[in-house]
């Protein structure tokens, strides 16, 4: 009788073990997931058409200008803080910017919902461009 209480409480105290375990996992995942607030970044990649996120049916030939990183990170470029006139860019050129990257979540406009994007980088400094 003493060893199936000692069976009992040691699997009660598995489970429970389990379940700390557990919540402890998710709030660790959890907190990686928090949104990153508008930073300062110098960002390089290819010049692109942004991706349209509903591939089905018929596509049209707008196109929506950004940036991919080679860590395959999707930007929308906005010049409009530049203080200069930019260069001519081509879809395909390499380029570098320094600017300030606004995360998606922090956009309060549905403008870019329509295509994948992580957010949004404002080239304000400098921007280099090789084809």
């Amino acid at each position: 009788m003493k060893i199936l209480i000692y069976i009992l409480i040691s699997v009660v105290f598995l489970i429970a073990g389990f379940y700390l375990f557990n919540a402890f996992i998710y709030n660790e995942k959890q907190e990686q997931n928090q949104v990153v607030e508008p930073y300062a970044a110098t960002v390089s990649g290819e010049h692109v058409c942004l991706l349209h996120k509903d591939q089905t049916g018929p596509q049209t030939d707008e196109c929506a200008f950004g940036l991919v990183t080679d860590a395959g990170e999707y930007y929308a470029l906005d010049f409009s803080s530049m203080s200069v006139p930019h260069q001519v860019i081509n879809v395909g050129d390499r380029i570098t910017a320094v600017g300030t990257i606004t995360p998606i979540q922090f956009l309060s406009t549905d403008e870019w919902s329509q295509y994948i994007v992580d957010g949004i980088l404002s080239v304000t400094t400098s921007l280099e461009v090789s084809s």
